[in-house]
């Protein structure tokens, strides 16, 4: 029998996840953020080793006001934090922006 492959999508399928494994149901990966409830006894193990588990994080503006200044120090404090934990395309991943809101490639199409 095989487990299944299950994706939460907020932190109430978290709450579900950590349940399923407090009661024997298998091991998952839970973020550090993600609230785990004290009745839940799991233990949480860094993982350690190559590669190790990363997640991509995608800020989304409307399309003009990326220049808005709330807005461009937000998106500059978000590339100062991802340039501090020396994530892989600090800074670099803005490629879309100023596209136009056509898309990425500014044609409608992504890479």
């Amino acid at each position: 029998m095989s487990m299944p492959q299950l994706s939460p999508r907020s932190n109430g399928e978290w709450l579900a996840i950590s349940g399923l494994v407090a009661h024997g149901f298998g091991v998952c990966l839970i973020p550090r953020l993600a609230p785990v409830p004290p009745e839940h006894r799991v233990v949480r193990v860094r993982l350690t080793g190559s590669p190790v588990p990363s997640r991509r994080l995608i800020a989304c503006v409307r399309r003009g006001s990326a220049d808005q200044p709330l807005i461009a120090r937000g998106l500059a404090a978000l590339d100062a934090a991802a340039a501090a934990l020396g994530a892989v395309g600090a800074g670099g991943e803005r490629a879309h922006r100023g596209a136009g809101g056509e898309g990425g490639n500014g044609d409608g199409t992504y890479p």
